[in-house]
């Protein structure tokens, strides 16, 4: 049975493509939480150690200490305003820009799973970000946006219902099947 561009079945296809199973969604929010927690403490521990770094190695003071003010020394400034840069662009990156070029999330990638329009089509940057700021509001409502993919029979979150987009499962299409085991190339004659 073959679904028409657009169309939806309930709990199985969307344009043909077959939905995410509620394991894998899991599984992708589940490797997402991971990265996304341990980059940011990472990040987080650069930033620290820089500032040990500076003052305990290399003898940095904290600042030049005046009767008005005291001044921060450049080696702590630096890479601590790297790593608070660093910690700032973390969300963008992973779940906007990340999301808008691959499909996905990494834990999306990971499982084999891709957000998709209704047509079947990868989701635009304007999608992925409505996905993630959809997204801070289904956490915000104690995870219940994230949560309303068990009762939805599409498997749609909040924050894929508010970015028109559906989770589907990876499917590999080779561009040619050669069921023919013997292709002869033709040669040209002279």
């Amino acid at each position: 049975m073959s679904t028409p561009k657009g169309e939806t079945i309930p709990g199985r296809q969307i344009a043909g493509l077959p939905l995410a199973p509620l394991e894998k969604r899991i599984k992708a929010t589940l490797w997402d939480s991971l990265f996304f927690i341990f980059g940011l403490a990472a990040a987080a521990m650069l930033s620290v150690t820089a500032v040990i770094t500076g003052v305990l190695i290399l003898g940095v003071s904290v600042g030049e200490v005046t009767e008005d003010t005291v001044y921060p020394d450049a080696a702590i400034i630096v890479p601590f305003g790297l790593a608070i840069l660093i910690i700032a662009l973390a969300p963008y990156i992973y779940f906007i820009q990340v999301p808008a070029e691959y499909s996905g999330t990494a834990g999306m990638r990971l499982v084999g799973l891709r957000a998709v329009t209704s047509d079947g089509e990868p989701m635009s940057w304007r999608q992925a970000a409505t996905r993630a700021l959809a997204m801070v509001a289904s956490i915000a409502a104690l995870c219940a946006g994230g949560l309303w993919m068990f009762t939805e029979p599409n498997r749609r979150t909040w924050h894929d219902m508010a970015a028109g987009t559906f989770v589907i499962e990876e499917v590999y299409i080779p561009k040619r099947l050669n069921l023919d085991p013997w292709d002869p190339i033709e040669e040209e004659e002279d």
